[in-house]
């Protein structure tokens, strides 16, 4: 056959004819060679093209096939040309993909990490997550130094409160430019924040609307003082989930996880119930919500304590999240009930203080109850701040966002910035918000700051470093200052007790220079009474030096989780003061 005939080869050699017998095939008839096997896509025609002649390879079509030579054949026939078989394509993968894929723990625990740490991005959206954390603390203060400029021009136009009092105080805010001259700014206060919430959200309508859009508002639970609200903008909400992920990542939340919400359905909308569906969200794990509380409203949604036994069980939830008294009540119906437990492996709880005595009591609960794992992380934090993350069991507290926030200690009467190590009251200055804004806000808790490499971890970064003491705790009894935190420690180790609660009141309510008196209430089986009631006395002798009168009452009238957010540990009647 010549060229140009049908089935002839246009041109000659061994390519020209593969076309020609490809055309000289019946249309549709597949390759003698693919019979059996998967057929090869084929280029497409394009309009006007004659018949039996294929159509050049487009750019996004497959790419031509090379064939080799095969041995001539025992007979001896002549050498004919077989496919050249492909080797598999590689995935390919967006550059963000890998980036996102890099900021997730993988499922070994392993963390991609940069291996040169003097090359870091000043960018806080181009920052993995989990690249902060390799940064050494000068490159991390810089960072954060570039933020607080940033922070504070804002607040210079467009923040009503500070710049008022910026402008009354003569403080030329352009002056500050590194965190060391943040000690020139006067500390902001909780009463102030409670008189006039409003004049706290940055006012910049230039902004665009991805950082002006409100998003949510969350309130304080109101245990210091009346509930305030807090906003949260788009961008805030987004900051959040990032400052999420790392939390996830630092305390062991994995996609694989289902959450039990224990917090409760409260009548303005707390943080904490709140946030634990944003941790969910973060860390790409399922939750599930119990819906406790006190009941309000016209619609019945609340449930009770069963019902919470019951979800744990249906959804098989790894992590119980919510308030430690409450978790405790969980722990304890259920191993009543018989309950199955056995998915449960770590308990995440915050919003009242716990100490080491109570976590040891949620961990004997768990053993009990033959959980999968016996792991207590206690998450400090508030609405105003978020929260920090233990990276293992009764350690520090990391700081999971340096870019967002920047803490201190200071000097609550001078405002004076104490050293690393130092005790003093916890200070926080938001870096990258856009709704309620806070700089230097002084959160009332007493602690100390490390900066140094954690020694369970090894990241970087601020990490409080406990006992936290809620600085408006210390109170005179008897003429003792006594310490409330140190006192509900050592209650809390005591075995048998249900519930208990300390009031301090006079002893005569209607003489007001009566003498100051200590009562210890008590909820236990009545068998264990009197064991108790010795082991509470030595105890708080130990502890504050106070020998205390004790009462016996039942659990619900110390705390009721129908009709209260979380457990009263601490009375001052005599102020009509709670903590």
């Amino acid at each position: 056959m010549h060229a140009g005939e049908p089935g002839g080869a246009r041109g000659c050699g061994a390519r020209g004819r593969q076309r020609g017998q490809a055309a000289a095939r019946a249309p549709g008839a597949a390759h003698p060679r693919h019979r059996g096997g998967p057929v090869r896509r084929r280029a497409a025609r394009r309009p006007g093209q004659p018949d039996g002649r294929p159509a050049p390879a487009l750019r996004h079509h497959a790419r031509p096939v090379r064939a080799r030579r095969a041995p001539a054949d025992r007979g001896g026939h002549a050498q004919r040309r077989v496919p050249r078989r492909r080797c598999p394509a590689r995935r390919l993968r967006h550059p963000r993909r890998d980036q996102l894929d890099s900021e997730v723990v993988p499922a070994r625990g392993r963390v991609e990490r940069p291996r040169d740490r003097g090359k870091f991005c000043r960018s806080i959206s181009a920052l993995p997550q989990t690249v902060i954390f390799d940064l050494s603390i000068n490159q991390i203060e810089e960072l954060q130094s570039e933020r607080l400029r940033a922070m504070l021009a804002m607040c210079a136009r467009g923040h009503p409160f500070y710049r008022r009092r910026w402008s009354e105080a003569g403080i030329d805010v352009a002056s500050i430019r590194d965190l060391a001259d943040l000690e020139r700014l006067p500390l902001t206060t909780k009463q102030e924040l409670m008189a006039d919430p409003e004049a706290f959200r940055l006012r910049l309508p230039e902004l665009p609307l991805y950082e002006r859009a409100l998003w949510e508002v969350l309130y304080t639970t109101g245990s210091t003082a009346d509930p305030t609200p807090v906003y949260n903008t788009t961008h805030d909400y987004h900051a959040y989930l990032f400052q999420s992920r790392r939390v996830a990542e630092i305390s062991g939340i994995r996609e694989t996880d289902v959450i039990a919400n224990l917090f409760p359905l409260t009548q303005a909308p707390m943080g904490a119930f709140l946030r634990s569906t944003t941790n969910a969200y973060a860390a790409g794990a399922a939750i599930c919500a119990a819906l406790p509380g006190a009941a309000h409203g016209a619609f019945g949604v609340h449930r009770p304590l069963e019902y919470a036994v019951h979800m744990v069980q249906v959804h098989r939830a790894t992590v119980l999240w919510g308030v430690p008294s409450f978790v405790r009540r969980v722990l304890l119906r259920a191993i009543d009930e018989k309950a199955d437990f056995t998915s449960v492996r770590m308990c995440a709880i915050t919003g009242e203080a716990s100490t080491p005595a109570f976590r040891e009591e949620l961990r004997r609960c768990l053993r009990a109850l033959n959980a999968a794992g016996t792991g207590v992380f206690d998450r400090y934090g508030s609405t105003e701040l978020g929260a920090f993350a233990q990276c293992r069991e009764e350690s520090d507290w990391h700081n999971p966002a340096p870019e967002i926030q920047y803490h201190e200690i200071v000097d609550p009467q001078t405002g004076r910035r104490l050293r690393d190590g130092e005790r003093g009251m916890l200070a926080v200055t938001h870096l990258d918000r856009r709704g309620t804004v806070l700089v230097r806000f002084a959160m009332g808790d007493i602690a100390a700051i490390a900066r140094s490499p954690c020694p369970a971890c090894g990241r970087t970064g601020d990490r409080i470093v406990g006992p936290i003491v809620r600085g408006s705790d210390l109170v005179k009894v008897k003429g003792m200052l006594v310490n409330p935190s140190a006192l509900l420690g050592a209650l809390g180790g005591v075995q048998g007790v249900e519930e208990f609660q300390v009031v301090i009141r006079r002893e005569n309510d209607a003489d007001p220079y009566s003498m100051d008196e200590m009562v210890v209430r008590v909820a236990c089986a009545p068998g264990l009474r009197a064991v108790i009631e010795q082991q509470i006395t030595e105890k708080s002798v130990a502890a504050v030096q106070v020998r205390p009168r004790i009462e016996h009452v039942e659990a619900k009238e110390i705390y009721d989780p129908g009709r209260e957010t979380k457990a009263t540990r601490f009375v001052d009647r005599r102020s009509v003061t709670r903590t």
